[in-house]
């Protein structure tokens, strides 16, 4: 597959009061039995007219539980923004958006990201105060500007699902600017969500500031920083899980990287394939750049681009400090930078790793629409990755395709030998066909990690 960097600028717990490096739990808060609902039914914004409700006024109703020119109050408690509005439509900001300061969910009208919120290039979209609960669904952040961050600033639980985050633009001259969401303290959770295109200088897309989060059936493509290209931890802790990351960028970590303090991150049933880090910043490179402790099964870090002349490091870079735990059934194209993954094909662990004289190809089609509401790569039909993998307990892959009986993700494919337990390696299934989106989290054992 050949390299494809895109440019595509244009385009329920409180506040964690001490530092924790367990796995991030999934934030849940019921989306029922709200205090106050509140209907934004004009497509304006800045008009401030006294009979229609505009999502600014909307926002302000919720803060201070008071009707809003044609907001009705909010009420002590959760609220809830809904939309009155066609479901392929959306609000030009003019200003930044107040503040969140009370617990409040957000949903778009339709299904998915259809409905466009633009911050023009100019204005930041949300920001919420500390310990402030908030929830995104169904809606496309697009072209947000900000001196931290762009899209979302949370400092407080956090959970966007079946939406995208999109074009959204970091400060140039602010060098610690985030492109699409920083969580500061923050337990932040993403499901079926896009980021896109973001811009910044610490970190194009998301960037963990002691916090913990996780991630499912993601997509992270075309983001680009100074630092790191899609997501990094300082001090935070971060589970990632049928996820996909591709065409990032940066001077390290041009896929995820962890930099500072104690923190963990753990990769499961992901592809990291198509990035490029250029060494400028930080001369160790990898588009998985890790300095914590690094947990990882069923996951594909391969076919990565280093064009630095300083040290071909395309995939995996391992700090002196960090720790490895592989739990098999994983794709390394190169161990250079992190010789503790073995060069074998199938190494004594079982995973599948390559070196600088002979790399490993993962042969992945370009990212497009395969089924599912993301962009995936999927396994040619000569790659190494079909059957080769271990997902025991996973019900779906990244489209959330799932067999029904035995309820389980691993889909054989009859004419390549079973390595496992016949499920392919990375995030998706070259064999899974669509019998009706099973949109499983994981969480059905019992199991509140998600991990089995």
């Amino acid at each position: 597959m050949q390299n494809h960097t895109h440019n595509l600028r244009s385009l329920a717990a409180r506040r964690r009061r001490r530092s924790s490096f367990l796995v991030a739990p999934l934030l849940t808060i019921a989306s029922h039995g709200f205090a106050g609902v509140i209907t934004v039914d004009v497509a304006t914004d800045g008009a401030a007219v006294a009979t229609a409700c505009e999502l600014r006024d909307a926002i302000l109703a919720a803060n201070t539980n008071s009707p809003v020119n044609g907001c009705g109050a909010g009420d002590v408690g959760f609220d809830q923004i809904r939309f009155a509005l066609p479901a392929d439509g959306g609000i030009q900001l003019t200003s930044d958006l107040p503040t969140i300061t009370d617990d409040l969910e957000i949903v778009g009208p339709g299904l998915g990201p259809t409905f466009l919120l633009d911050g023009d290039d100019s204005f930041r979209l949300f920001d919420t105060s500390i310990d402030t609960q908030f929830i995104l669904r169904n809606l496309r952040l697009f072209q947000g500007f900000g001196t931290t961050a762009a899209c979302i600033y949370a400092r407080g639980p956090t959970l966007v699902e079946d939406s995208a985050i999109e074009a959204c633009l970091g400060d140039a001259n602010n060098s610690s600017s985030v492109g699409a969401v920083h969580a500061r303290y923050a337990t932040l959770t993403a499901r079926r969500v896009t980021f896109l295109g973001n811009q910044g200088q610490l970190a194009g897309a998301v960037f963990l500031d002691r916090s913990d989060s996780r991630f499912e059936e993601t997509t992270w493509i075309g983001n680009s920083a100074r630092d790191v290209g899609a997501l990094l931890l300082s001090h935070a802790t971060v589970s990632i899980a049928r996820s996909t990351f591709t065409g990032n960028s940066s001077g390290a970590g041009a896929a995820v990287a962890h930099y500072h303090g104690a923190g963990f991150i753990r990769l499961e049933d992901s592809t990291v394939a198509g990035n490029t880090v250029t060494d400028t910043y930080v001369t160790h490179g990898g588009s998985l750049h890790v300095r914590g402790t690094l947990e990882i099964r069923n996951s594909v870090v391969a076919d990565n681009v280093d064009i630095s002349s300083i040290r071909d490091v395309p995939d995996v870079f391992l700090g002196a400090d960090a720790v490895l735990t592989s739990l098999g059934s994983n794709f390394i194209g190169s161990n250079e930078g992190a010789s503790a993954f073995t060069a074998g094909q199938p190494n004594a662990n079982g995973d599948w790793v390559g070196d600088s004289t002979a790399p490993l190809d993962p042969q992945l089609t370009n990212p497009t629409l395969n089924g599912g509401p993301t962009l995936t790569m999927m396994p040619m039909a000569t790659s190494p990755l079909i059957d080769a993998g271990s997902c025991p307990g996973q019900s779906t892959d990244q489209k959330g395709y799932g067999e029904l009986t035995p309820y389980a993700r691993a889909v054989d494919d009859p004419t390549q030998p079973d390595t496992d337990d016949g499920c392919d390696i990375g995030s998706v299934e070259r064999g899974a066909v669509d019998v009706g989106r099973i949109f499983a989290d994981a969480f059905e054992s019992g199991n509140t990690l998600g991990w089995r």
